[in-house]
């Protein structure tokens, strides 16, 4: 299929284009009540293609059951004539030195078939319910494996490939006591060769029985421990803020600062390291072909770094990119993080929640998409424990947490140890001072 979109290209004379192609393999399967719910086994190969014409950009996409290819390359040639021409829109040519990235596929995922799939998933089950007996349904336990082959290709004769896989499982459960029930739920994905169905199952067993019999909170002002998963969520918000283009735009938290300035406290680092193949977003190289990096964003507290994609490289004579995806097969590339991680720090976070005369452990936000990625102001919905005389004591529900993201960073008084992998954000749980809930 590539040779025939190639020799396609070269009959209509196109001179200037670029090729994705990327191929999913994805297995998955699905227990309830101790037997096969569901089982699945796919193949999808996605073509996207990109051609310049009088400096002009045309897009267009298919896959490999489309044939009618001199159909596809007149709709993108189409498509150019009405964009906006600009003398920076091209491809990839060997402008940035290449990664020493690590091998990407992991040989001995061939080995997890679709039966230990369902010997882990069934595992799952057992163990969630075999934990506490407050837990009543177990609605879903699934194991999954997926294979990713990316090939690209430009009229430069840029010719890369790479393959990268992964493993993971999910369960949702359901714990009841009295007349209170709480939902907990665990997704777990990794490139390595690990799945620990119990651990998986405590994980998702705690967080629905932690919320049982969840009073209304009463409003105060506290520090505020916000726990891994949560600060994760933050953390792709806070990770737009890095997008060059943003930054150029006035639409990122940083737009007004400069390299070299304080944005968080000292213990605060964070990371965008396509590099790191213990990571799913992990990549040779971007959907522009350039290849990917490590790069420090914040360093100590201070803004170190930004993301940029090919357009952006070349506007400002910036000597990487890499950070250029598509978000779909069918969308353009856009900048966007690959691995995001936040070290880890040395405390313990048993010993954080020792540390804490009062507080709020913070387990749950809601509308955490409605912060302003601009200003940083929040006002979110949330649930969590208190701690008082460094316990966790009561959990509580139906309160309000207000602050801004920035003075979130600035008020970050601890990195916790506690590191968790949510998809490609890698962070720990962390300490912040000063927050208002309102509540009661």
């Amino acid at each position: 299929m590539v040779e025939a979109v190639l020799d396609a290209l070269k009959a209509k004379k196109i001179e200037k284009y670029e090729l994705i192609v990327r191929e999913n393999k994805r297995t998955k399967v699905v227990v309830k009540k101790a037997e096969i719910d569901n089982f699945k086994s796919s193949v999808e190969k996605t073509f996207t293609l990109k051609i310049i014409k009088n400096k002009k950009i045309g897009f267009t996409y298919f896959t490999s059951t489309d044939t009618d290819l001199e159909n596809i390359i007149d709709k993108a040639v189409s498509l150019a004539s009405y964009n906006t021409s600009d003398i920076l829109n091209d491809f990839y040519n060997n402008e940035f030195s290449e990664n020493k990235i690590a091998r990407l596929y992991n040989k001995r995922l061939d080995d997890f078939s679709m039966e230990k799939q369902k010997e882990a998933a069934l595992l799952i089950e057992e163990y969630a319910y075999k934990i506490d007996n407050r837990v009543y349904i177990v609605n879903e336990s699934q194991c999954f494996k997926g294979e990713v082959n990316v090939n690209y290709i430009n009229s430069y004769g840029i010719d890369e490939k790479y393959s990268t896989n992964y493993i993971g499982a999910a369960v949702v459960v359901v714990a009841k006591d009295n007349n209170s029930q709480m939902l907990g739920y665990e997704h777990y994905i990794s490139k390595g060769d690990d799945i620990d169905s119990k651990k998986i199952a405590q994980s998702a067993v705690n967080k629905a029985v932690r919320m049982l019999n969840a009073e209304k909170g009463n409003s105060l002002k506290c520090p505020v421990i916000f726990e891994n998963e949560l600060v994760a969520d933050i953390l792709t918000i806070v990770a737009q803020s890095f997008y060059i283009e943003n930054i150029e735009k006035n639409k990122s938290l940083f737009s007004k600062l400069q390299i070299g300035d304080k944005v968080a406290s000292s213990d605060f680092s964070l990371i965008d390291d396509a590099t790191d193949t213990r990571y799913i977003g992990a990549a040779k190289f971007d959907d522009e072909g350039s290849p990917t990096s490590k790069k420090i964003l914040i360093k100590d507290g201070v803004l170190n770094n930004y993301l940029f994609n090919l357009y952006y490289a070349k506007k400002k004579a910036n000597s990487f990119a890499g950070n250029g995806f598509l978000p779909n097969f069918r969308t353009f590339q856009t900048i966007t993080y690959t691995n995001l991680i936040l070290p880890s720090g040395k405390t313990d976070i048993d010993n954080g929640v020792k540390s804490l005369n009062k507080g709020l452990f913070l387990t749950s936000l809601m509308g955490l998409h409605m912060a302003d990625p601009i200003t940083g102001d929040f006002s979110l919905g949330a649930e969590g424990i208190l701690i008082e005389n460094g316990e966790l004591t009561i959990p509580v529900k139906e309160i309000i947490i207000n602050g801004n993201i920035k003075t979130l960073l600035k008020n970050c008084k601890e990195v916790f140890n506690d590191l968790k992998v949510s998809g490609s954000v890698i962070t720990p749980s962390i300490l912040v001072e000063g927050l208002t809930i309102s509540g009661n």
